[in-house]
């Protein structure tokens, strides 16, 4: 298209026809420029996919085994068109940035109802239901973008993401072999296979991954300090210590390293330095609950109950759901022959928070004592037999 802005401002008459010349010119110039920025990104991508590794992405869906040749006579889309989506979808991300989730997915689900293939709108989507906890949702529209691009990699490492974080990891583990196949030296793509290799506790396969991510980035932060967990959890605690350092001075707040060397700290026995790096770590992340749980833990084991008390406090807001919390605080008061009644509401509620594990059965033990305390025999029998109700279904499910 070609206008004269002098005479037509709101371009509406094209008169591309009766500039022929100027069009071949312009063309020209595009087309140097295309070919000089986008490095021939026009062409076709020869992903060099052995017949079996084709295989294996259309086993998974990511490949039609059925070839669709091009309709050179279809029309296409004209930039114009897309304005009102464009300024739609550059609404619902603005929500991203200050962090309201329901919103985005509600306007992405809306642009999605014109158009239920556009590739930006499914991420924007996936990543909001991933931000929301939808964990669910997030991997069927990280699978739906990859049915409609299968090398698009983003969506490949934003699934491999999800599926972690959902403990989903024998699929993590055969989803990323398909697109390792894609994109074999990617560093991210490793990086979480890497981690979760970690969370099968195939700990060798894991280092594979991580020290082939290195090869491609040495300054991969997040490889350096999953590597340093590796050695953590095989108690080669120099190790860990050098490759989570390492990390940190790549990327100071980085997730979880603070955090590491304070564990590290601790299985050395370097009390001080580990509530030193714990601390650290929650100025960082004021969420890590773990970090104010192992704070706690050795507040109380140093007999600070005051910050003990605060810390055990802190996990329960950051994360109500850990139920530990609930009854380590309980024996906190418990021993301290302290607020009773207070200990008692955290046991109960710590014991109704699904599923029924090991931990629970430390919080019918703390419960019963509690009430023992109190001379409350009715209630001393009624939670010992539902603790020992729950011994027996957790000693036959093995």
């Amino acid at each position: 298209e070609l206008y004269n802005m002098a005479t037509d401002p709101n371009e509406l008459s094209n008169v591309l026809a009766k500039h022929l010349k100027l069009k071949k010119r312009m063309k020209r110039q595009l087309m140097r420029f295309m070919s000089r920025k986008s490095q021939n990104g026009l062409l076709e991508r020869q992903s060099g996919l052995s017949a079996a590794d084709r295989s294996h992405l259309e086993s998974l869906g990511y490949i039609s085994s059925r070839a669709v040749p091009e309709d050179s006579s279809a029309r296409k889309i004209d930039p114009k068109d897309k304005i009102l989506f464009i300024q739609m979808y550059e609404n619902a991300h603005s929500f991203v940035k200050s962090g309201d989730y329901p919103r985005v997915i509600e306007l992405a689900q809306e642009l999605l109802a014109t158009e239920p293939d556009n590739i930006d709108g499914l991420m924007l989507l996936g990543v909001a239901y991933s931000k929301s906890n939808k964990l669910s949702s997030a991997i069927e529209t990280f699978k739906r973008v990859l049915t409609l691009k299968f090398d698009y990699n983003d969506a490949m490492q934003n699934l491999l993401r999800v599926l972690i974080a959902d403990g989903k990891i024998a699929e993590a583990l055969k989803q990323g072999e398909a697109f390792l196949k894609v994109f074999p030296d990617d560093p991210g793509l490793l990086t979480l296979m890497g981690d979760a290799a970690f969370f099968a506790k195939a700990y060798d396969r894991a280092v594979q991954y991580l020290t082939d991510a290195l090869a491609t980035d040495s300054k991969n932060a997040n490889a350096l300090n999953r590597l340093g967990e590796i050695y953590l959890e095989r108690n080669a605690l120099d190790q860990a210590a050098d490759h989570i350092q390492q990390a940190i001075a790549i990327l100071p707040e980085l997730p979880n390293g603070h955090f590491n060397l304070g564990r590290i700290a601790e299985n050395r026995g370097d009390i001080e330095a580990a509530i030193d790096s714990y601390k650290r770590e929650l100025r960082h992340h004021p969420d890590h609950f773990m970090a104010a749980f192992f704070l706690a833990d050795i507040y109380g084991r140093k007999g600070k109950q005051r910050d003990a008390s605060h810390y055990y406090k802190l996990v329960i807001d950051r994360n109500p759901k850990f139920k530990l919390a609930y009854f380590k605080l309980a024996e906190l008061y418990l021993n301290l022959n302290t607020d009773i009644e207070s200990a008692i509401a955290y046991c109960r509620t710590g014991i109704e928070i699904q599923p029924e594990d090991k931990s629970t059965l430390f919080g019918y033990f703390i419960l019963t004592n509690l009430y023992h305390k109190k001379e409350d025999r009715e209630n001393v029998l009624r939670f010992t037999r539902r603790g020992d109700r729950l011994h027996k279904k957790l000693s036959l499910s093995g």
